[in-house]
């Protein structure tokens, strides 16, 4: 179901996430080599992380925040995001009245000039954890500096989910081919991730 639901969310998803077309073509995350028993153990890890969630997955739908999409057919669902800053944080995609769905997974660069990220690192404890590349979805200037929207479909990413969904607090490292920086996420931010993949799996009929 992975693969499917993957090829069918990621362009509209990313595309009706920032009201344009992504400035880049999906570049998917890529693959680090692991043995079948280090999968095996990747996968027991993440769908332990799921039957914890799957059970507050009804309550945090009701407390998601929802941006109907006509263009797209979609309907999208988030936590509490800060309004301003690098940020990252987790949205709940679904097409159609009981449709597909996905979560992506949104980072947010602001700053004084541009990154161009590549790629990301996720990093808890001083201790590099994973690493993907993320599709560009927009880039543009404000006032005084520049924001940079990225994406990926977390479900590529569960290794990378599921230690991000376990920290108590987090960062992520953009590497672009102009300069770094760093989006930090306290407990409060991971809090609000959670809910979002907790109601991806109510939906999805519970854990697998």
């Amino acid at each position: 179901m992975r693969l499917p639901l993957c090829c069918c969310l990621a362009a509209a998803a990313a595309a009706a996430l920032a009201g344009c077309r992504p400035s880049s073509p999906p570049v998917e995350s890529p693959a680090a080599p692991v043995t079948p028993e280090e999968q095996a153990a990747q996968e027991q890890r993440y769908e332990e992380l799921a039957a914890r969630l799957a059970p507050e997955g009804a309550e945090a739908l009701s407390r998601l925040s929802t941006s109907p999409d006509p263009g797209h057919g979609a309907v999208y669902y988030q936590g509490r995001v800060p309004n301003t800053g690098s940020t990252a944080y987790l949205r709940l995609v679904q097409l159609g009245s009981g449709g597909a769905r996905a979560v992506r997974l949104v980072l947010r660069y602001e700053g004084s000039d541009w990154l161009d990220v590549v790629e990301c690192s996720l990093v808890i404890n001083g201790q590099k954890v994973g690493a993907f590349r993320p599709q560009k979805v927009r880039a543009e200037r404000t006032g005084d500096g520049v924001v940079e929207l990225l994406d990926a479909d977390a479900d590529t990413l569960r290794p990378v989910l599921t230690a991000l969904l376990e920290s108590d607090s987090s960062e992520i490292l953009l590497r672009g081919t102009k300069g770094e920086a760093v989006i930090r996420l306290d407990g409060a931010q991971l809090s609000e991730m959670r809910k979002v993949m907790a109601a991806y799996l109510h939906l999805q009929g519970g854990a697998p």
